[in-house]
């Protein structure tokens, strides 16, 4: 792993915290004594159609890159539905965590994914115009069902697939809105 830590331009001092264990996301905050222009965002719903959004799309693809290795924690035991709530929002979030979504499908079946592998290839496209900003992205993953049975070999293996992932604003933080798989 590489940490690679640098301070806006005027902060002076700031805050910063790591964990090694479950995925946390942490925010640098900088301290009252820092001269630091603050942008305000306008999260007007009703200008979300013609808007130009902040999220960058080396940030789109470090919130997808955390979605990928979050899913072994969420999708298997201890199924931490909590990763989730801090990577996900809209109908990613619901989908995910209803009460006969995938995870809970998973506890109530005594099933889990194990995953080998999860690899972003390359990004195909990206766009911070319209309603919500989208990153295209080539995946290659390997993962196995496993069930009471052993591992289901329908909904097992490796594959590579075009996904679309839609990003949202949830109280002033980007998370993932919704994906497919597209072509």
């Amino acid at each position: 792993y590489v940490i690679q830590v640098a301070a806006p331009e005027g902060v002076k001092t700031f805050n910063l915290h790591l964990s090694l264990g479950s995925l946390q996301i942490a925010v640098a905050t900088p301290t009252p004594e820092s001269s630091l222009n603050i942008k305000t965002q306008n999260n007007n719903s009703s200008n979300e159609s013609s808007a130009q959004h902040d999220i960058s799309q080396e940030d789109a693809l470090q919130l997808v890159q955390k979605w990928y290795a979050a899913k072994p924690q969420i999708f298997a035991p201890p199924f931490e539905t909590g990763l989730v709530d801090q990577l996900a929002t809209g109908k990613l979030h619901t989908f995910t965590t209803k009460a006969n979504g995938p995870v809970e499908w998973l506890r109530q079946n005594d099933a889990y994914y194990e995953y080998n592998y999860s690899e972003i290839k390359r990004v195909l496209d990206f766009s911070t115009s319209g309603k919500r900003p989208y990153i295209k992205i080539r995946v290659s993953e390997e993962l196995y069902l496993h069930g009471k049975n052993g591992i289901d070999k329908n909904n097992s293996g490796a594959s590579t697939n075009n996904l679309i992932y839609f990003f949202e604003k949830e109280n002033g933080i980007w998370k993932i809105y919704d994906y497919r798989k597209v072509r």
